[in-house]
């Protein structure tokens, strides 16, 4: 996932952080609950993900229907 990020024009710098805590928790529950607790939680961050993407949208959707800068989300 480095390699992919890392070759889009730097935009690692922006992600290192959120990379890290994301491969930390990962490991955290690897480490503690094994695959079992993994396949169980992945639902949640998955959700997580969709949640972000979909408010993201919202704004955008809404921009482009007020035709005004309503939020500017920043996907790099």
């Amino acid at each position: 996932m480095g390699y992919a990020i890392g070759i889009n024009g730097g935009s690692l710098d922006h992600f290192w952080l959120v990379m890290l805590v994301a491969s930390a928790v990962k490991f955290s529950v690897l480490r503690i609950g094994g695959v079992g607790l993994y396949r169980r939680t992945l639902p949640i961050f998955l959700g997580l993900v969709l949640g972000d993407v979909a408010a993201g949208s919202y704004w955008s959707v809404l921009s482009v229907i007020l035709r005004r800068p309503l939020y500017v989300v920043w996907f790099w």
